[in-house]
């Protein structure tokens, strides 16, 4: 028992801290790309490597952006808005992945554990089992508990 709650611990641990990182990794990932897609040139190259760093740099480059003189509080809030958009279809698209990725893993443990047909059938004692089952099937009919 001691060795397979070792060994459940550390898959639930090592499982964890790497769909965490694979998971945060395709966000960041998918964030910059369509903060690109979205913002095109027109921030300053600067301006736009800070905001493809984070949301939260993303949303101080707007902020910014709505102080400056030249480019007003419009342009700033379609620096908000599109910070806000690639970070819905960054989350969008790895929640995609990794609901499939959860798919896969289901299908492969219905694949690779044994089946339980039977189980309920099988006892020690042979007809024990039939017993059980006529026993419960009397319960079920009577509506009696005992």
């Amino acid at each position: 028992l001691g060795v397979g709650g070792g060994v459940n611990d550390t898959a639930l641990e090592l499982g964890g801290a790497l769909g965490i990182a694979v998971l945060g990794s395709l966000l960041g990932t998918a964030y910059r790309d369509e903060l690109t897609d979205l913002v095109g040139n027109r921030l300053p190259a600067e301006a736009m490597e800070t905001a493809k760093d984070s949301v939260g740099a993303g949303l101080a480059v707007a902020e910014r952006v709505a102080q400056d003189p030249s480019a007003g509080p419009q342009q700033a809030q379609a620096a908000v808005d599109a910070v806000h958009q690639a970070f819905a279809q960054g989350v969008a698209q790895t929640s995609l992945i990794g609901g499939i990725i959860m798919a896969a893993g289901t299908l492969i443990v219905l694949a690779v554990l044994p089946g339980r047909r039977g189980f309920a059938g099988k006892s020690a004692e042979p007809g024990a089992g039939k017993a059980a089952s006529e026993a419960a099937t009397a319960r079920e009919h009577t509506g009696s508990t005992r």
